[in-house]
């Protein structure tokens, strides 16, 4: 995958100035939106494990959690629904859209006990130019808590959007510059 984003790197894709910025760097340009309006397209067929208007509500919910902190000006908004299931993360063709899917058969790509995974693409200038999020729904048990073995969804969904506008983790010991 990150051969993917150095390919991106020189291609030069997106220019502008940032209207929100995170700590992950890219030729010592933050990794950013060149918009402060950000829109998430949500797979239809959604998790098999939870209904419609279930997954809809936690989005919507985690959405609003990111929306309203107060030292921010991105905002994620709804994009609609879309019957296109496939994301970077599964196909690794980049199509400009942002989309969220659940991945819930043998085609999930990272492994049993990963959860979710997040790919935002930029360019050499640090500008995301599509982030697309993919739920393993092959081996894991969604739900709206951590009862009986199941992920707890608006957990997770608030994570990924972390990684939607561009922020990573940092591990203790690990540098700023070049986080893991």
């Amino acid at each position: 995958m990150r051969n993917a984003l150095i390919v991106m790197a020189f291609l030069g894709l997106g220019v502008g100035d940032a209207w929100s910025s995170s700590i992950l760097m890219e030729s010592n340009e933050p990794v950013r939106w060149n918009s402060n309006s950000v829109s998430l397209q949500i797979n239809e067929a959604g998790s098999d494990d939870l209904s419609e208007n279930t997954v809809t509500q936690i989005i919507a919910d985690a959405m609003t959690k990111w929306n309203q902190i107060a030292c921010s000006s991105i905002q994620i908004v709804e994009g609609g629904t879309t019957a296109e299931r496939e994301t970077v993360l599964t196909s690794g063709e980049i199509d400009g859209e942002n989309r969220l899917a659940w991945i819930e058969d043998s085609t999930w790509p990272f492994g049993q006990f990963v959860l979710a995974m997040t790919m935002p693409v930029w360019g050499e200038d640090g500008a995301i130019v599509e982030a697309d999020i993919a739920f393993n729904g092959a081996n894991i048990t969604w739900d709206t808590s951590f009862e009986n073995d199941a992920q707890d969804l608006e957990s997770i969904i608030t994570h990924e959007l972390g990684h939607f506008i561009g922020l990573q983790h940092i591990l203790g010991g690990e540098s700023l510059a070049d986080p893991p």
